[in-house]
């Protein structure tokens, strides 16, 4: 899940501050702190006024990368606004169809660009930062693919699975996998999760169909 400083960034970033909604006093306060990771991957939202009585309040782990943080701290709100079940008070059923509507946008191009766009402008804000370091192998390709550009990493992956491929055809029967190897499914997520934020698609044989809420 990415590189690891040599010292955690404790600085924190905090905001506070009262309104009224629906005729009660609120106070909220929050605190975001980077921490071991080599760049900020979350983002939040502190919308006290969203409408007349509601106010929104919402974290969104980056698990990563800050691509898709980013994303829907800037988007959700302005979705959950237009929604109709939001509109006629249903907020059960407009934050499940909230999430579905975002997973659905996220595949298409103007999202991709758009997170595109997220990747690029950290690239650009980048400091020269001290990360981890270690003898060991795994750990320094590990800290090595986290310096890579999405796209080689891609590319590094793609090839490796390739590789993988013929080496078990060779070895025998497919699907015997050894103790602690990735399987198809585990590679293809991997996949899917690193094209997505390079703005690459992947195409894999996939369900025709998926419930809604089978998914939540």
């Amino acid at each position: 899940m990415g590189a690891y400083l040599e010292k955690p960034v404790t600085a924190k970033r905090s905001d506070h501050g009262m309104a009224v909604v629906g005729g009660r006093k609120t106070v909220y306060a929050s605190t975001a702190v980077q921490g071991w990771r080599v760049g900020m991957e979350d983002a939040h939202v502190i919308v006290p006024d969203f409408d007349e009585s509601t106010a929104l309040f919402a974290v969104f782990d980056g698990h990563g990368g800050k691509e898709v943080a980013e994303y829907c701290s800037r988007n959700m709100p302005g979705m959950l606004q237009s929604n109709a079940a939001y509109r006629s008070g249903d907020l059960s059923a407009a934050l499940k169809q909230l999430f579905m509507e975002t997973d659905r946008r996220l595949l298409e191009e103007e999202a991709v660009k758009e997170l595109k766009r997220y990747v690029e402008g950290a690239k650009e804000g980048e400091s020269d930062m001290e990360v981890l370091t270690s003898d060991d192998e795994e750990e320094a390709k590990l800290l090595e693919e986290a310096r890579m550009p999405l796209d080689d990493l891609l590319a590094q992956y793609v090839a490796d699975k390739s590789r993988g491929d013929t080496a078990e055809e060779e070895e025998g029967p497919k699907g015997q996998e050894k103790e602690g190897t990735p399987g198809d499914d585990q590679v293809k997520s991997m996949l899917q999760a690193i094209a997505s934020r390079a703005g690459i698609e992947i195409d894999f044989e996939e369900e025709s169909s998926y419930s809604d809420d089978s998914d939540m």
